[in-house]
């Protein structure tokens, strides 16, 4: 009975210690475009745990299309350091599911994704 309460804490420890590794995020960061007023763009990433939801927005002379696309993230680290991110998205949105550079500044409250700067609101 010992040696099976010592596994299962072994392994609770252990899967403490890797899933404390890695890089959560949460809240919701925006990134916006125009172009004199008559186009503009938007883009929302709402994250909660390992789930993200995605809002973009578009508007040309005063139409406006909103597309949702809901789905998970994982962020890791390579050999080189860089991180990335991997977005997999649900049903329509999962012609856009991939890697993608990523960065955060914690200070600015933004993060990075593809080369796009995105500031928490």
């Amino acid at each position: 009975m010992k040696k099976i309460i010592a596994i299962i804490l072994v392994l609770a420890m252990t899967a403490l210690v890797l899933t404390s590794c890695a890089t959560v995020l949460t809240g919701e960061y925006v990134g916006k475009a125009s172009l004199f007023g008559i186009m503009g763009a938007e883009v929302t990433y709402k994250f909660i745990g390992n789930r993200v939801t995605v809002t973009t927005k578009a508007s040309i002379a005063g139409f406006e299309k909103e597309t949702v696309y809901k789905g998970t993230y994982k962020i890791e680290k390579g050999d080189d350091g860089k991180q990335t991110i991997t977005f997999t998205y649900e049903g329509d949105g999962s012609n856009y599911s991939g890697s993608q550079s990523f960065s955060q500044d914690k200070s600015a409250k933004t993060i990075t994704i593809g080369g796009v700067t995105y500031n928490k609101k």
